[in-house]
């Protein structure tokens, strides 16, 4: 039985250092304690060119302290901000680092597997041309970009260059499993016969990226099916997203982080919606919880643009009736109930400034 670990997107950030340090150490601990054969990074180990130069050695200094064999590709990432220089300028030659353009054999003859490592590149259109060996074994992929069966189309990319990995591509490797990076949501998919899949980022990289992060740990039998086994990252901690309400004069709903379980690793994203005419009481509160909040967890960002802000609305007399009625009969309202109730109160009270402005 052979074991791998397939990770990506750890975007490691001079500004989150210590955390990305925190999950790679994690991610390789995990390697350790399953005894893998290898560590493959499909892409976006850096955030940034700028950050590759002011992380890599510590990226470099975990590696080297684990003894695992580390295979790692270029993503897209590494090449944001690079203006004239490139990725060789800097040596990663401490693990195997695949960035230039074209398939790679990362293993070698005596390996009883073979990975082909396939880095990012925004111009894939000569590889019909490939001469790719026939495979002798069974054969890993590993690429970073989008499978457009992957995801449904959002718009246009918000990121630079062609992310687009086609079927008819990555197929002519003739892989057993093709482990993919760029996606940041762990995702599985069979497509003609291809059994793809992203391990997701290990760490929470951005606002919205919900749930578990993971790496995968693959399993390569002596013969038989391949296994995909997701394995959680605790260190990274999760994304938790608190809708709060705040009052017509300006105060915010009584909420603690304890309410959603919050851990120091989170990453907590507060809205606030309502309408109110003291923007001065809202903005004195955001500044007091970012102060508070700010020690105690990964990240805390808090938005205030669901507010709408009208002078002496507080004091409008049908402002003042409608929440009467509304405290009287759902104030006491269970809390499962409570969500979908100040919403409906945000609707009224909206209709409300609606009608005043008019």
């Amino acid at each position: 039985m052979i074991k791998i670990i397939h990770c990506s997107d750890i975007h490691f950030k001079k500004e989150e250092l210590d955390y990305c340090s925190n999950v790679w150490s994690e991610i390789l601990d995990i390697g350790i304690r399953e005894k893998v054969e290898a560590v493959c990074v499909a892409g976006d180990v850096f955030d940034t060119f700028s950050d590759l130069v002011a992380c890599r050695e510590s990226f470099l200094k975990i590696a080297v302290e684990s003894k695992l064999k580390i295979f790692a590709i270029a993503g897209n990432h590494e090449y944001l901000q690079m203006g004239k220089q490139n990725l060789s300028t800097y040596d990663l030659s401490r693990i195997s680092w695949f960035h230039n353009s074209g398939f790679h054999f990362a293993t070698d003859s005596s390996d009883s597997w073979e990975l082909i490592a396939l880095p990012y590149s925004q111009d894939y259109t000569d590889y019909r041309n490939w001469k790719i060996p026939k495979k002798t074994k069974r054969r890993l992929l590993m690429a970073h970009g989008m499978v457009p069966e992957a995801v449904s189309y959002t718009g246009p990319d918000s990121e630079e260059g062609s992310h687009i990995l086609e079927i008819d591509l990555l197929s002519r490797f003739d892989a057993d499993c093709i482990l993919l990076g760029h996606i940041h949501k762990r995702t599985d998919l069979q497509i003609n016969g291809q059994s793809i899949h992203y391990s997701g980022s290990p760490r929470v990289w951005r606002k919205g990226e919900k749930g578990e992060r993971t790496v995968n740990l693959i399993e390569i039998p002596d013969s038989g099916s391949i296994q995909i086994k997701p394995i959680q990252i605790k260190s990274a901690g999760v994304y938790r997203e608190i809708l709060l309400s705040i009052e017509p004069n300006g105060k915010v709903q009584d909420w603690e982080p304890e309410q959603v379980f919050a851990q120091k690793e989170d990453f907590l994203s507060i809205e606030l919606q309502g309408v109110a005419d003291s923007e001065s009481v809202v903005n004195s509160w955001k500044e007091a919880k970012l102060n508070e909040l700010s020690n105690q967890y990964r990240k805390v960002i808090i938005h205030t643009d669901m507010i709408q802000f009208l002078d002496g609305f507080s004091s409008e007399t049908i402002v003042k009736k409608y929440l009467e009625k509304w405290n009287s009969k759902f104030a006491t309202a269970s809390s499962d109930k409570m969500p979908i109730l100040l919403k409906a109160r945000q609707i009224g009270l909206e209709e409300i400034i609606g009608k005043i402005k008019a």
